[in-house]
């Protein structure tokens, strides 16, 4: 129960980034709903597989995943700034 509230405890801030962008900037690129899926599910997808990569400080894993799921987003046209924090997040393990 204590791990769960621990767990939402650290995804919502990401959330609440994407409600902003959602109600508050409903025009901007970055709210769309493409960009908002494929974002978030890159941002985790790639937080996830670079927090089981062995050997590497948490510093630098947390560094990565942002830098590889910023430039994945880019390369796909998908930006979504809440989804770099994801990556982040999910990079701690």
């Amino acid at each position: 129960s204590n791990a769960t509230n621990a767990e939402s405890f650290v995804i919502l801030p990401v959330y609440g980034a994407l409600v902003t962008l959602q109600y508050g900037l409903t025009a901007a690129p970055a709210s769309q709903p493409r960009n908002i899926l494929f974002g978030q599910a890159i941002g985790m997808s790639i937080g996830m597989a670079i927090s089981k990569a062995a050997g590497l400080e948490l510093w630098l894993r947390q560094s990565l995943s942002a830098a590889v799921a910023v430039g994945c987003m880019s390369k796909l046209g998908t930006i979504h700034p809440p989804a770099g924090a994801l990556a982040i997040i999910f990079s701690a393990g």
